[in-house]
């Protein structure tokens, strides 16, 4: 009886190690899936604010761009238009 009783506690130890491994598989492959869908989340979160930050900053440097063109046009125009003295001399 004593023999059968161990037999039988021997069985249920290892039945409750394998149940256990796969319990911990099970668990660490759910955890390693949700993890891998909320990394993505965030990822796909973060290109997108980044593209609205590069967005953002390239029409802003393109307003200044022009603004800067539009004030180099004008001085252009202005030493283009300006009257040329007689006494100052060129050398070439």
């Amino acid at each position: 009886m004593n023999m059968q009783l161990s037999a039988f506690n021997d069985r249920m130890d290892k039945l409750e190690s394998g149940l256990e491994q796969k319990i911990s598989a099970k668990v660490a492959q759910i955890l390693d899936k949700r993890i891998s869908t909320e990394i993505s989340k965030i990822r796909n979160n973060v290109e997108t604010k980044l593209a609205n930050v590069k967005r953002d900053i390239r029409a802003e440097l393109d307003s200044e761009l022009d603004q800067i063109n539009d004030k180099l046009n004008d001085v252009i125009h202005d030493v283009k238009n300006r009257p040329v003295r007689k006494d100052v001399m060129i050398l070439h």
